[in-house]
This record gives structure tokens, C-alpha cells and sequence, in this order.
């Protein structure tokens, strides 16, 4: 298999971790103000861990560090762009029970 292959596929399971992590995240905290903040927090702090992670196991198929270091940094972004959205949405169930 091809380094493009094997770093696609790499990608492919970010992304579908951060789809079982996002659905556990939301699903959990419910519309509770409290519970989203919480996990908006835990999505920001794990953002460094996913970073490292990904750059650690996608490093054994990409020598040069490039296609490494570019899908960890897209991991992390997405990691930390969703992390926002949930400390957002929070902020929009606030606004919703108040009114």
C-alpha cells in the first residue's frame, strides 16, 4: 500500500474517533449548560493528545514528516473548531431557557 493510502487511511479513523467521541460528547451532556461546558473543555484539552497521537502513528508510514505533521495539523483543527461549537452551543441553551 501507497504512504497516500496508509495516511488516508490513518485519516479515515480520526476522523471516525472524533465522530464517536463528538456523539458521546453531545449525547451525554444532553441540554444541560453545565455538561456542554464540560465537554467543550475535555474537546480542547484532548486537542494536544490527538495532535501528538496522530503524528506519532502516521510518522511509521511518512518518513519525511510532512504528511504527518499536515494530518495532525488537521486533526488538531478540527478537534479544537468543534471543542468551540460546543462551548458556543452551551452558551445557546443558556439563552434559550432564560427566554
Amino acid at each position: 500500500m501507497s504512504d497516500g493510502m496508509q495516511l488516508f487511511s490513518i485519516f479515515i479513523f480520526v476522523l471516525a474517533l472524533f465522530s464517536i467521541i463528538n456523539f458521546l460528547a453531545i449525547s451525554l451532556s444532553g441540554h444541560n449548560f453545565k455538561r456542554r461546558i464540560i465537554a467543550g473543555f475535555i474537546f480542547l484539552l484532548i486537542t494536544p493528545i490527538v495532535f501528538f497521537a496522530t503524528v506519532a502513528f502516521a510518522s511509521i508510514f511518512d518518513k519525511a514528516g510532512f504528511g504527518a505533521g499536515g494530518l495532525a495539523f488537521i486533526a488538531a483543527i478540527i478537534y479544537i473548531l468543534n471543542g468551540i461549537v460546543i462551548l458556543l452551543s452551551s452558551l445557546f441553551f443558556l439563552k434559550r431557557d432564560i427566554t
